[in-house]
This record gives C-alpha cells, sequence and structure tokens, in this order.
C-alpha cells in the first residue's frame, strides 16, 4: 500500500508535475550559473563527436570529418584515423539523426538573422542542445506510462519519477554541460520498453529496440532481453517455427533501423562492423566489476545511491512478474559487464556512471514497486531518505559543475562527504584559486601569491589550496609551509610529478641533498639548472622548466 491515496492524484496532474519539476530544475540551474553561454553547448569530445556528422553531412556533403573536428575542436585534435588515414568518428550516428530537425530549424534561424549559416553558430548549437533535452524530458514521460504498465498507482509513478530526476546521474544529463546521447539514450530505451510492453514483439517495438542502438551501441543488448520477456509473457517459455516466422518483421524494422551506422562505419572504414575506438579499449578479460560499482572514481552506488535501493525493489517485482524482474536484472549485468570491459570504466569526465543512465526506466520500475509495497509508516521513511539522496546528488552536481572536485579522476572522502557541508566555503577558496592561476597565466606573480594565500586562509585542506600555496610558500621562502603542502598534495594525487618535485626542492634548501637527489632522479628530469643545484648543494629546483611544467599542472585543475 502506497503512502498517499492514489485517487487524489491523476495521471494527468503527474505528467504536469514532472513537466513543471523540469521547468523548475532548469530555472534553478541557471541561477546558478550552469547553464551560462547556451550557443556553446557543442563542446567537449563526445558532444562534437556526435555532431560532426552534421555539418559534414549537409554543409559539405560528405563524410570527410577532418575538417570538421578541426573547426569544433582546434587543430591539435586527435581525429581517430581510419585505415586510409581519413578522419574516424568513434561517436554513433544516432543522436545526430534526432538532432536533424533542430540542426534543419537552426539552419533557418541562421539564414533570417545575422548568425552564419554554416553550421557552426550559435543557433545550431542551442538549438540541438534544446531539442536533447527536450528528449529527455520526453523520455521521463515516455518512463510514466512505462511504470504505468506495471500497474503501479500514481503516486508510486511519481515519487519514482522524480527521484530518477533529481537523485541520479539524470540530473545532470538533462542539462549538461554540453550535448550528449545519454539523455536521448534514456529516452529511447524508455520508448522501447514501453513499446515492447504495450504492443509486444512488433515492427513498431522493433524500429524503436533498433534506434536506441543506433543510439549508443552498448543498448543493443537490450532487445533479445526484452524480445525473449516479451515473448514469455505473451507466449509462454516455449516457442515455435511459426512464432518465430511472427518475429520478422520486429528482427528487421531493428536492422533497418540500425543501417545508419552500417552504412557510416562502411562509407568511413571500409567495414560494416568494427569497435572504431582505438586497440585495446575492449578488453573482454577485464572486470573491474567492484570500482564500477564502489569505486569513489564515479562508482556507481558510491556517487548514486538510489541504484541500491531501486535494485532492491527488483525482488519485489519478481514476486508479481517474475519474467520481467529477470530481463531487468539481465540487462543490469549485461550493462554491468560491457562498462567494465572497456579501457575507462570510470567514463573520463563522467558525472557519475554515465553509461549507466540508459538503465534508469527498467531500475524505476524496481523503485516503482518499492516505493507501492511500503506501508505507511515505512513509506515516510523512504520518502526522507529519498529526499537525503537527492540533496547529496545535488551538492555532488555543485562542486562537479564549479570543478571543485575532478571530473575525471576520483574524488577524496573528504571531497564526498566533508565538503558537501561547506559548499560556500569550498566555493570562496576555488575563486581564489581561480584567480591565482590566472594571474600566474598572464604572470602576475604578485596578485599568484596574494591569491595563493587567500585560497590557504579560507580552506587550508582543500586540494587546490595546496597546489597553488605550496608554490607561493616556496618562493616566500616559508619551507615548513611549502613542504606541508606538498606533502598534502601527494596525499591526495600520489606520484604527482610536480608536487615531488616542489618536495625535492625544499628538501635541498634544508641540506637534505641525498633526498633531493634521489627524488629527481626518479622523477626523469632533463634540466641543467637542476643538476647544477644539487651538484653546488645550494640553490633552487624551481626553474623555468619547473614553471612551465606547473603552468601546464594548474591547467589540469578545469580539465581532470
Amino acid at each position: 500500500m502506497g503512502l498517499l491515496n492514489g485517487r487524489k492524484l491523476t495521471w494527468r496532474a503527474v505528467d504536469q508535475i514532472v513537466i513543471l519539476s523540469c521547468v523548475a530544475l532548469a530555472i534553478w540551474y541557471a541561477a546558478l550559473g550552469y547553464l551560462e553561454k547556451p550557443g556553446q553547448r557543442i563542446r567537449g569530445g563526445d558532444s562534437i563527436g556526435y555532431y560532426v556528422y552534421l555539418p559534414s553531412l549537409f554543409m559539405d556533403g560528405d563524410l570527410d570529418l577532418a575538417d570538421d573536428f578541426r573547426t569544433l575542436a582546434g587543430e591539435d585534435v586527435f581525429l581517430f584515423p581510419a585505415p586510409d588515414g581519413r578522419a574516424g568518428n568513434p561517436y554513433s550516428v544516432g543522436p545526430a539523426i534526432l538532432w536533424m530537425p533542430w540542426f534543419a530549424l537552426a539552419h533557418v534561424v541562421a539564414l533570417v538573422t545575422d548568425y552564419p549559416a554554416d553550421g557552426y553558430s550559435a543557433p545550431y548549437y542551442f538549438l540541438i542542445y534544446l531539442g536533447n533535452t527536450l528528449y529527455v524530458v520526453m523520455g521521463l514521460l515516455l518512463m510514466v506510462r512505462l511504470l504505468r504498465s506495471f500497474n503501479l498507482e500514481p503516486p508510486a509513478v511519481l515519487f519514482t519519477t522524480l527521484s530518477v530526476l533529481l537523485a541520479t546521474q539524470l540530473t545532470y544529463y538533462i542539462l549538461p554541460k554540453s550535448a550528449t546521447s545519454h539523455g536521448v539514450s534514456f529516452a529511447s530505451i524508455a520508448a522501447f520498453a514501453l513499446a515492447i510492453r504495450k504492443d509486444g514483439i512488433t515492427w513498431k517495438s522493433g524500429i524503436l529496440g533498433g534506434l536506441a542502438a543506433l543510439i549508443r551501441w552498448q543498448n543493443i543488448l537490450f532487445i533479445p532481453a526484452f524480445a525473449v520477456a516479451a515473448h514469455i509473457r505473451e507466449r509462454g517459455p516455449r516457442i515455435t517455427a511459426e512464432q518465430i516466422k511472427s518475429y520478422w518483421p520486429f528482427i528487421l524494422a531493428a536492422g533497418i533501423a540500425i543501417l545508419p551506422q552500417i552504412v557510416v562505419w562502411q562509407a568511413i572504414y571500409d567495414r560494416p562492423f568494427l569497435v572504431p575506438q582505438l586497440e585495446g579499449y575492449v578488453d573482454l578479460t577485464r572486470l573491474p566489476i567492484l570500482n564500477v560499482l564502489l569505486s569513489t572514481r564515479h562508482g556507481l552506488i558510491t556517487w548514486h545511491p538510489w541504484w541500491l535501493v531501486a535494485g532492491a525493489g527488483l525482488f519485489l517485482l519478481a514476486g508479481r512478474n517474475k519474467v520481467w524482474a529477470i530481463a531487468i536484472s539481465g540487462c543490469f549485468l549485461l550493462q554491468l559487464y560491457m562498462n567494465g570491459i572497456v579501457l575507462d570504466w570510470w567514463g573520463t569526465w563522467s558525472f557519475g556512471q554515465r553509461r549507466f543512465v540508459n538503465l534508469l526506466p527498467l531500475l524505476a520500475v524496481g523503485m516503482g514497486h518499492l516505493y507501492a509495497k511500503t506501508s505507511r509508516d515505512h513509506g515516510r521513511n523512504l520518502i526522507i531518505g529519498m529526499i537525503a539522496f537527492v540533496l547529496w546528488n545535488q551538492a555532488f552536481i555543485y562542486q562537479y559543475q564549479r570543478g571543485l572536485i575532478p571530473r575525471s579522476n576520483a574524488p577524496t572522502s573528504t571531497e564526498i562527504i566533508h565538503d558537501k557541508f561547506s559548499l560556500g566555503e569550498v566555493w570562496q577558496t576555488q575563486l581564489a584559486v581561480n584567480t591565482a592561476v590566472q594571474s600566474f597565466r598572464n604572470e602576475d606573480f604578485e596578485n599568484f601569491l596574494r591569491f595563493a594565500n587567500e585560497a590557504w586562509n579560507t580552506y587550508p585542506e582543500y586540494r587546490n589550496s595546496a597546489k597553488v600555496h605550496s608554490v607561493a610558500s616556496a618562493v616566500e621562502g616559508k619551507w615548513g609551509e611549502a613542504l606541508d603542502d606538498f606533502d598534502r598534495w601527494l596525499s591526495i594525487e600520489p606520484g604527482n610529478k610536480m608536487a615531488k618535485w616542489g618536495v625535492a626542492d625544499i628538501r635541498l634548501k634544508l641540506g637534505q641533498v641525498g633526498q633531493a637527489r634521489e627524488i629527481v632522479s626518479s622523477l626523469g628530469i632533463d634540466d641543467p639548472q637542476v643538476f647544477q643545484a644539487l651538484a653546488s648543494e645550494k640553490g633552487t629546483l624551481l626553474t623555468r622548466s619547473f614553471f612551465k611544467a606547473y603552468r601546464q599542472e594548474l591547467d589540469k585543475i578545469y580539465t581532470e
């Protein structure tokens, strides 16, 4: 029995609340500054890779992507070369196909305004981003209907949908920094699951399954799992030749929907099927399952405990619908394996485990059943717990969006827990760090020292405070403070070359020449001035080459 009386909440009201929640979230994120520069939302490797098909095909009339990659990412962009030396593209063509109407609308806008109608100006980027967001909202509404198909009442469906929106990775991928495939992947799986639940194994569900695979290749694993579940649900565990024959429209429709990717691969690589990432990207024997689930480096449950609770709800689903409980659990295990065998199992730049976003419509079924089966007293506890998950998630996204935690590497336990209760203090510290870094870039060393000290005075335990204050203290002759900061830096990022180089400098200045030489030798530094200082046992190891490398290290604050 749900906590609320289902008769007091209509399905129309559920849809309206979901839509208004998305609007409120967008307004809130805009107020926090997350949505700045809306005309620059095609940026970063993934977004560019998905987008380049559109200007290449519609503006240039070909699939020679090199110029398009360079236009969007600069001359130094890595082009994933095809066998004949042309630019390849490891990103699927599906998102570009869904973005086509928005690209066409943007082209019309550019033609009637002063923007260049070249596929690269602000209207194109903004409208693609807007369209991508609207697809995610559509996915949420489709998920509402998917949950209804499992006979869940409006309160359970609303609770579950809002929890998906606010307590999971979807929080970020509905309004990300740039348009990517994850939001439309979520929507496509919701559409496919709903179609096969409603209509069975038909050509319509086949097209939607193929479209989901066209958007993200890993989604192809859902097609057989859903088809088997639908067959057992409708016709039992046995299958006849006549039944197989009746499924050919489903199979052909799925194949036709996937065909554009095959055509693109053939045109670019002269092969219809391949893994377009470089060799070594996929290793079938590499299974860091515990890391994928529990690592502080974007671990699925560590970042979003919602998944653990929703997974528990699948046991309740099994009591009412064992076939679909097994199918959903099987899909999860297949995706867990698939996401583990890739080289960057943590997802590189990723808010949590981004590659699991496609599973959200399915795990939502577990969450819905958990809510529906919870008594009134325990239901309140479930709601309180979900509010805590939402606050945890929104604090995480604040840290991620503002660069208060690494975007690719693992945050520390302090950053994961303590800093969430001190977001204002951490942000003020990061503002001082930002100014110190910019001052260093501009060779304004007076302000570099000033703001490095301000960052340290505001929050000395913060990792970026250590990065700027360590060098500032060394330059100012505060060797004790500098050594403490370099050690703190190393405790957070073991093996960091710049931190070790700084420690070697302090050891030299303290007369510990042997230790300084040992550190320098381990780093493989090739700098005559460093060797001269070590030979004379005096001077400094903070040479011009150190500061050149240090500037690159400061730039990593915003990229790693």
